[in-house]
């Protein structure tokens, strides 16, 4: 399997097979903490021949050391189960948008969502949160 999009953006569509991205970003400004954000997560899979079945894809936010991102309780992760076929010996590509809306960040710094597949580490995506100057 390969990896073929894995960014951070502030709009995306998918139309049949086709993917726009509007909007790649690596940074957050915000005004006051916490930063209040919006964004897609989005990735693109591309999943080779032998490679068809069930796979777990899991995405979940981590600061600068590697702790978990939590909201109250929460761990700030999506997890999906997805089913791949392949069509006559060919690839296939799966492609995943986790719409974001109003994530407090609760403090600037380094940051980073991590993809797992099957509970196995594939890519990571870092963006950086900062605040304006006044």
């Amino acid at each position: 399997m390969q990896i073929e999009i894995f960014t951070l953006c502030q709009s995306a569509v998918v139309s049949g097979s086709s993917l726009s991205l509007v909007g790649a970003f690596d940074t957050i400004h915000g005004a006051d903490l916490p930063v209040s954000f919006n964004c897609f997560v989005v990735t693109k899979i591309r999943f080779d021949f032998g490679e068809e079945g069930d796979h777990k894809l899991e995405i979940a936010l981590f600061d600068s050391d590697m702790r978990a991102v939590t909201t109250g309780e929460k761990q700030v992760k999506k997890s999906v189960n997805i089913g791949i076929k392949i069509p006559n010996g060919r690839m296939s590509s799966h492609i995943d948008m986790w719409n974001i809306q109003g994530l407090p960040m609760e403090k600037v710094g380094d940051y980073l969502f991590e993809l797992r597949i099957d509970g196995q580490k594939k890519s990571n995506v870092q963006f950086h949160v900062e605040l304006k100057p006044k």
